[in-house]
């Protein structure tokens, strides 16, 4: 039987894809459809995006509107998300919901039939990072925006059949908020196609670089860590050692960066893939953030070394040694040193790396976990 799932989404994803966001609710909505589910979409917002994939309708609710010819459109709605979401349930009805991101858990208030809250991660805790990172009248609004979606996340998420995360700590999390809630965790995958390096460029010895959108304040403070305090103390060493900052929408943080030694700052780019190609190490410096770190998955995607943190590690099997190399804050400069000094290690881990990736996280096998999750909430009313 062909399952008929609802999605409420913030947008349609745009291509290119430009964030975490996008990339999630593109590649596990195709996937799905792939598996013989019939999607529609209800998107609170969005712009034109570039055709890729015709694999499901879109209805827009009249703010913001879509206009796509990659997602084909069947209507637009009321007055508002949940009016829309009403009026195409019934008119056309389908047999799941699933709400894409915590933040639009309060649209389907009302809904009766199964329905599925895909999490993605903790916001609360991003929204929690900020407010460490900001003072004044800036602090006041974080510490407000953290206090209302923990208050969601209690109003919200109970209401559900299954919610789901992207990491066992996003979903822990979770659950510490949501007294007596259960939280599945499916990881997110990579298109291991993408990134796997073309062999058209050589490494360039003691390149270290570092991914992300870049005025996201957890890639901020990692870029910040990585180039203020570790770089100086690797160049100690190594003086060739350099760092290049790769990722859109730098801020005035992350751009002032370029200023120090050995600090270029590249702002956006059309492929990630020629980047990592031409470096050395990957540097996954992440001081604090949530969910599985998609930069890290595409580097090892790649072929390219790491050295991550244990906060980079979440939600990933990956052993230490034999696919990344995890190192505390501390000694995070000390571990970089040892990677460029062994090339027998730096290859053992890009075969290795890029090995778990292809094993691991699969988008299919992504979409596999989530379709069961489906099934189970459908067939259990």
């Amino acid at each position: 039987m062909t399952v008929r799932l609802l999605v409420i989404s913030h947008r349609v994803p745009e291509l290119p894809i430009r964030n975490g966001y996008d990339l999630h609710v593109h590649h596990v909505l195709c996937h799905l459809a792939a598996l013989g589910v019939d999607i529609t979409m209800v998107v609170a917002a969005g712009a034109d995006s570039v055709p890729a994939h015709e694999a499901f309708d879109v209805v827009r609710a009249p703010a913001g509107h879509v206009s796509v010819s990659f997602y084909r459109r069947i209507g637009h709605g009321g007055f508002g998300l949940r009016h829309t979401i009403r009026r195409h349930l019934e008119r056309a009805g389908a047999d799941a919901v699933m709400v894409m991101s915590g933040r639009l858990a309060c649209s389907a208030g009302g809904v009766l039939i199964p329905k599925i809250l895909d999490a993605i991660d903790a916001t609360h805790l991003n929204i929690q990072a900020s407010v460490g990172m900001t003072s004044g009248l800036a602090h006041v609004k974080e510490r407000v925006r953290e206090f209302t979606m923990r208050r969601s996340m209690r109003l919200h998420y109970p209401s559900f059949d299954a919610v789901v995360a992207v990491t066992p700590e996003d979903a822990r999390a979770i659950e510490t908020v949501v007294t007596g809630l259960q939280v599945k965790d499916i990881p997110n995958g990579v298109a291991v196609e993408d990134f796997a390096s073309r062999g058209s460029a050589a490494r360039v010895p003691g390149r270290l670089v570092f991914t992300g959108a870049m005025d996201y304040p957890p890639n901020e403070a990692a870029a910040e860590f990585l180039t203020r305090t570790v770089l100086p103390q690797v160049r100690e060493d190594a003086p060739h050692a350099h760092v290049h900052l790769v990722g859109r929408d730098p801020s005035s943080r992350v751009r002032s960066l370029g200023d120090l030694p050995g600090v270029t700052v590249v702002g956006e780019v059309p492929a990630m893939e020629p980047h990592l190609s031409t470096a050395d190490v990957f540097a996954c410096a992440m001081l604090s953030g949530t969910g599985i770190k998609n930069k890290l998955l595409e580097a090892m995607a790649n072929g390219l070394p790491s050295v991550i943190t244990p906060v980079a590690s979440r939600g990933l099997a990956v052993e230490h040694g034999r696919h990344v190399l995890i190192s505390d804050p501390e000694e995070f400069a000390t571990t970089i040193l040892v990677l460029l000094s062994d090339a027998s290690l730096r290859d053992r881990l890009r075969t290795e790396g890029r090995s778990y990736v292809d094993e691991n996280h699969s988008w299919r096998s992504v979409a596999e976990r989530y379709l069961e999750v489906i099934a189970d909430v459908v067939e259990g009313v």
